[in-house]
């Protein structure tokens, strides 16, 4: 079987995948520092690049229900984006979360929590209003 569409746009290769299903575009994140925003039925180029992590990253996802993404990078810095205007509003994580060596995370949105595992494991819980703050906790 062949593929219907090649995306080309990480150098470094893809190492995580989500999509949103009420924004309608799939995301990617690499080992080359940024993730991706593409448009399903385009296959040329990504829609966006979401710069800003300074290490490898290991996972993007979207937070169901809202127009958040999140992506991670090993060194456990979190950056929350609005897909709306894919614009980063704020970064967490890293060294004063204690959380190094990130290799994966997951959301549990009934909790209103962000998971991540490393060397420990961290939790973050996330507030539906944009202005409050990022509570950590780690376990």
């Amino acid at each position: 079987m062949r593929p219907k569409k090649a995306f080309k746009g990480h150098g470094k290769g893809t190492f995580s995948l989500a999509y949103s299903k009420d924004y309608r575009c799939l995301l990617t994140a690499g080992l080359d520092q940024e993730a991706l925003v593409w448009n399903p039925y385009v296959e040329r180029v990504p829609i966006f690049r979401l710069k800003g992590h300074v290490s490898a990253l290991c996972g993007v996802a979207v937070v169901p229900g809202t127009p958040q993404i999140i992506s991670a990078d090993m060194k456990g810095v979190f950056r929350l984006w609005d897909m709306r205007n894919f614009r980063c509003v704020q970064t967490f994580g890293g060294k004063e979360a204690h959380l190094t060596n990130l290799s994966d995370f997951c959301i549990l949105p009934n909790h209103r929590r962000i998971v991540g595992g490393g060397s420990s494991l961290s939790l973050f819980d996330y507030m539906d209003d944009w202005d409050e703050e990022w509570l950590t906790e780690t376990a």
